[in-house]
């Protein structure tokens, strides 16, 4: 079965585990769908793990600013435009925009999950090089401190938060 088609016939099980992942990582999805769904670093790593065992992929990676009082003291915050207000700790998130970089999958990587049959060692391995470019980034010249980055869940377009502004 394709990527896509087993998401769709998979959609309650599988969005509500995503809900839960995103409460126990203390996620925040921007909007109404499963973009941009900004995680703290060092809960990323085990986040992308639990994502790939449930068989979603990622296709892409930004970055937010964590701007808390500490940070705008110790690392000249915000560097972004502005965003939701954290839940679980001081501050707000920061859109960082186009000045930093962003991770994409490889085309052919993306258009396969949007056509293709992917197996779960491949999904593991798509994510794998997410995990590998946050990790790396976190040593880029430009990286600070206060940088969170935001994951991309590659499901269906149609798929609607279940849990969206209800925190």
């Amino acid at each position: 079965m394709k990527y896509l088609e087993n998401l769709r016939k998979n959609d309650k099980e599988l969005q509500n585990k995503i809900e839960t992942l995103l409460e126990k990582y203390q996620s925040y999805p921007v909007g109404s769908g499963y973009i941009d769904i900004i995680t703290k670093y060092e809960l990323s790593e085990k986040l992308i793990e639990e994502i790939s065992n449930a068989g979603i992929a990622i296709n892409a990676v930004t970055w937010w600013c964590h701007c808390s009082d500490e940070n705008k003291k110790n690392h000249g915050c915000p560097h972004g435009m502005g965003g939701p207000k954290c839940t679980c700790c001081d501050g707000y998130y920061s859109e960082v925009g186009l000045d930093y970089e962003t991770f994409e999958i490889a085309e052919s990587e993306y258009n396969n999950l949007q056509t293709g049959v992917v197996t779960k060692d491949e999904i593991h391995s798509i994510n794998q090089a997410v995990w590998n470019y946050i990790r790396e980034y976190s040593y880029h010249e430009r990286f600070s401190e206060c940088l969170t980055p935001a994951l991309w869940l590659h499901v269906p377009d149609e798929w609607k938060r279940i849990k969206y502004m209800k925190r």
